[in-house]
């Protein structure tokens, strides 16, 4: 979701409060659909208290709005990624740090005639893999979604990238150097070049990787004719 979905969603929220700003609003990440159960639109309500924030408890007890992950709040789940494909009757994709019992891993799930089962993009519960982060997402011009994230690796950031395959997502792709704290990513499709920027202690960091033809993008295979890993700390670029 872009700030300004996320905005208008936060000013739903406080008028939901009231002028007081009571816990009486909750919080949603649902699809509202019709009669018919075919997709609407995805309804995104944030709760305006800073002490006890909430992000995916149900609120709505309408037949037509249909939860993603009602229990995310009990699991302590962070804010959602939400991107809607033109292609495909707007119906979103989402993408979330979800707690996996030892730290929080990326969750995905997407509507196709409902909401499909939560899966785990990369795998979930590695030994010391540290918190994947911030994830942003988003679609090509044929529908096919990109994400990156950041994942705190011991106190140092390192970028992700991943992209949906035929039936799974790619295994995630190290983007920045280990040696760089890296944070904060977004993720552009132009062409056949995916553009990952960062921010770093340095500055923000622009990283261009180039996919090979899309009608050969499949689950066995990394899609990526070409990726120039950014020089190492302190070592000259002799190019």
């Amino acid at each position: 979701m872009d700030i300004k979905g996320r905005l208008a969603s936060a000013l739903l929220a406080l008028a939901l409060c009231g002028p007081g700003g009571s816990d009486t609003a909750r919080a949603e990440v649902s699809a509202e659909v019709d009669a018919l159960g075919n997709y609407l639109r995805t309804v995104v309500l944030s709760n305006a208290s800073v002490n006890n924030p909430k992000i995916w408890s149900s609120h709505h007890a309408r037949a037509q709005y249909v939860p993603l992950n009602p229990m995310g709040d009990l699991n302590g789940d962070l804010y959602p990624e939400i991107v809607e494909n033109p292609l495909q009757l707007n119906h979103p994709w989402v993408v979330w740090s979800r707690f996996d019992g030892s730290e929080y891993a990326l969750a995905w799930s997407r509507w196709s005639a409902g909401w499909e089962p939560i899966r785990w993009i990369g795998t979930a519960g590695m030994i010391a893999a540290g918190d994947d982060l911030d994830p942003a997402l988003t679609l090509d011009l044929s529908g096919r979604p990109y994400v990156a994230w950041w994942r705190d690796e011991r106190g140092v950031g390192r970028v992700y990238l991943s992209l949906f395959l035929d039936t799974r997502w790619m295994d995630p792709l190290a983007v920045s150097d280990a040696g760089v704290d890296s944070r904060y990513p977004s993720v552009a499709v132009e062409g056949e070049l995916v553009v990952v920027r960062y921010e770093t202690p340095g500055g923000t960091v622009q990283q261009v990787l180039a996919l090979s033809s899309r009608d050969s993008i499949n689950d066995d295979i990394t899609p990526f004719e070409r990726f120039d890993p950014p020089p190492a700390p302190n070592t000259p670029d002799h190019n």
